[in-house]
């Protein structure tokens, strides 16, 4: 993700985000003039004006505009307006800062990233504090200003358009310091969904674990682990995962389907870091089972598991970029893409790419409660 300012480059898409605000009928905060612009490229010029205070009207103050985009696709998910100053009426309703978020692309917690990489923006204009406002009634808004160290004031009545406003105060001394997050370990517990079972794996596991998608080249091409020869390689991965339960901060689930009554694939923690409070998810399933949306039934069981029980402050996956079907899991899931790390691993294939996907605690706990 990166703010950056509006140019012709960009054309295309903020007519695009204006157009899903005029279709929702929604308020397009955050951008100035633009609902009125349907020539983009005069509202291009007005924001290059409107940080001039030598081009700016008396009756207006210098703001700089910027465009949140993000850079996996180049879509335009939200624009944010920092003003450099005070009217009186921005003093008293609208504050320096307003913004928006696409009406496809919000509870995915991109408002409070993009508040939150817009701060160090206002102190170098040497702010030293900003204030933000939100309709009473706006709780999502309300959750991204307190998210970014907001601190209520007081509520106002704006006669105009006859809403009340909230105000809160953002202290720019220093950026705030994220919350120390720790992971309580509570081991491969049983988790079950509608179609699935995921508990430990079993010795009478191997057969089937061979069967169903151990010994398929097919399945194993991407993983890093190569295919079994035989069922006698299953029955020693099977015990040494076995041997580790007692372990609290050890998780590998075997993924039954219960119509079958027999494991189809397995789902795990392959990495943990304590200090970051993250954890990183792989998995598999045999052929058979594929675009059945089993994995995803049992990664949104795991990732609920891993917040709501274990205190993760981020779940994160990864695939080969020649096995598309594996991101599709991930976002179907709630989880974002945020980049691809170049000759980062080796797999069956050889050293490949890696796209990285990833999914915060606020962001699902903004989902929970949408």
């Amino acid at each position: 993700m990166k703010l950056v300012e509006p140019t012709i480059e960009y054309e295309d898409r903020i007519r695009a985000y204006r157009e899903s605000f005029l279709k929702e009928g929604g308020s397009m905060d955050g951008c100035g003039p633009l609902r009125r612009y349907e020539d983009i490229r005069a509202w291009i010029r007005f924001c290059e004006d409107g940080k001039d205070p030598a081009k700016v009207p008396a009756d207006r103050v210098p703001a700089t505009q910027y465009l949140y985009v993000r850079e996996s696709d180049g879509k335009i998910v939200g624009m944010i307006q920092i003003r450099h100053r005070f009217n009186e009426f921005l003093e008293k309703y609208a504050g320096h800062i307003g913004y928006a978020v696409a009406p496809d692309e919000r509870r995915k917690g991109y408002a409070k990233a993009m508040l939150r990489e817009a701060l160090p923006l206002c102190r170098g204009l040497g702010l030293e504090r900003v204030l933000v406002c939100c309709l009473e009634e706006n709780e999502g808004s309300r959750r991204t200003i307190l998210a970014n160290g907001g601190v209520y004031e007081s509520t106002v009545h704006e006669p105009k358009d006859d809403v009340y406003l909230e105000r809160y105060w953002i202290d720019l001394g220093a950026a705030p310091a994220a919350k120390e997050q720790k992971l309580t370990h509570k081991g491969t517990q049983t988790i079950e969904t509608e179609r699935l079972i995921l508990r430990p794996f079993r010795a009478d596991d191997a057969e089937p674990m061979y069967r169903n998608w151990a010994s398929e080249e097919i399945v194993t091409r991407f993983l890093m682990w190569p295919t079994h020869a035989n069922v006698d390689v299953t029955k020693r991965v099977l015990a040494d995962w076995i041997s580790k339960y007692g372990d609290p901060a050890f998780y590998q689930w075997a993924i039954e389907l219960r119509e079958l009554a027999e494991p189809v694939g397995s789902i795990s923690v392959v990495e943990v870091n304590e200090k970051a409070a993250s954890v990183q998810i792989g998995y598999c399933i045999g052929s058979r089972w594929w675009r059945k949306g089993i994995v995803s039934e049992a990664f949104r069981a795991l990732i609920a598991f891993l917040f709501d029980e274990v205190g993760a402050n981020r779940v994160e996956a990864r695939h080969d970029p020649e096995n598309p079907r594996s991101g599709h899991v991930m976002q179907a899931c709630g989880l974002t893409y945020e980049g691809t790390l170049r000759k980062a691993t080796r797999s069956n294939r050889g050293i490949t790419d890696v796209r990285v996907y990833g999914i915060l605690r606020d962001e699902y706990d903004d989902t929970k409660r949408g």
